[in-house]
């Protein structure tokens, strides 16, 4: 058990050890020569690296995101009396935090625009149209 634990630390050694290198701009040929392994260890090294750091910032983004709920759900749960004693400044905080909630949860949905155009004119005219209709500027 003692030797897996020994190897365990060696590879996480080199895996901090590799991806220190390749953020300081280094090959992946450059590295293994340096760490004295092939190309495709260090390959799978900064893969597995990258995923578990994918993995943690997606766990603390979770937590982040809960924590935050739980703060709005508060927020919503004391301005509910006010709200249904019909009180418009509470009701309008109301509906503010509602939103605020909508756009953590994702309930959103992103907009999409296709564009058709055959020329450099006509995809200047597009774009200036799409940015018009994005700020309100629009007669539509």
């Amino acid at each position: 058990m003692a030797h897996k634990k020994t190897v365990q630390s060696r590879m996480a050694d080199r895996r901090a050890k590799a991806l220190e290198m390749r953020k300081d701009g280094l090959s992946l040929r450059a590295i293994a020569s340096e760490l004295g392994v092939d190309v495709a260890t260090i390959h799978t090294d900064i893969k597995e690296v990258l995923a578990e750091l994918h993995a943690q910032t997606l766990e603390h983004g979770q937590a982040y995101k809960e924590l935050e709920l739980e703060r709005l759900d508060k927020i919503i749960e004391v301005l509910a009396p006010k709200v249904l004693a019909g009180d418009v400044q509470a009701i309008d905080r109301h509906l503010k935090v509602i939103a605020e909630r909508a756009k953590l949860l994702g309930l959103y949905a992103p907009t999409s625009t296709a564009v058709d155009v055959t020329s450099q004119g006509q995809a200047i005219s597009a774009w200036q149209t799409i940015v018009m209709q994005t700020r309100g500027d629009s007669d539509e």
